[in-house]
């Protein structure tokens, strides 16, 4: 509840003033640096530099924090990302995707503890969204396509939403399907972000 995850965007950008994954407790006002990896970009392992992150996202019991982490690569514009999981501590790091090109982002934790991202870029094999579990270390690809994010899921962990070019397709876990309608960008302005209204507590 007071730990607040933040993660600087990639090389390149102008806004990247805190790359890599820290960590800010919002009671004392202290922060602490807890992933900050060297890459390195460009042919012949050229620049070393630290690397972006993007999207961090804590597990519903508060022990796990995923996320995407620039990996090395030999196009200085155009870095693949990778998703690791790590304690709030620092403990743990660990990648959980295997792919070495594309980009591993969006995750989404469900309320039962299962994680859910998306893998775009890497190939037509790959590319889709995935669950994880944490306790097994096991991924499934759940619904496969290119550019499926970002994604999100209802508070009570009974549908997916997720982009699919300008629409937004909402995916039941109970039908293991989507919704025979889509959500079409409105006067040709797509949507960009899926905010769920939480039902009320008895």
């Amino acid at each position: 509840g007071n730990l607040l995850a933040i993660t600087g965007l990639g090389y390149g950008s102008s806004c990247n003033l805190n790359p890599g994954l820290t960590i800010v407790n919002s009671e004392d006002g202290t922060s602490r640096k807890i992933v900050a990896q060297n890459i390195r970009s460009g042919s012949n392992n050229g620049e070393e530099q630290i690397a972006g992150a993007r999207n961090p996202s804590f597990s519903p019991d508060g022990e796990w924090i995923a996320f995407s982490l620039d990996e090395n690569t030999p196009d200085a514009a155009n870095f693949p990302g990778r998703l690791y999981v790590v304690h709030p501590d620092g403990q743990g790091l660990a990648p959980i995707t295997t792919n070495v090109r594309g980009l591993a982002d969006h995750p989404v934790w469900a309320p039962d503890g299962m994680l859910y991202y998306s893998i775009r870029g890497a190939s037509t094999d790959t590319n889709g969204i995935y669950r994880y579990d944490i306790s097994t270390g096991e991924a499934s690809l759940l619904i496969p396509g290119e550019n499926l994010s970002p994604i999100s899921i209802s508070p009570d962990g009974q549908f997916l939403a997720y982009f699919r070019g300008d629409s937004i397709f909402i995916y039941v876990f109970l039908t293991e399907q989507d919704m025979p309608e889509s959500i079409k960008p409105l006067d040709e302005i797509p949507a960009v972000f899926v905010g769920w209204l939480a039902p009320p507590q008895d």
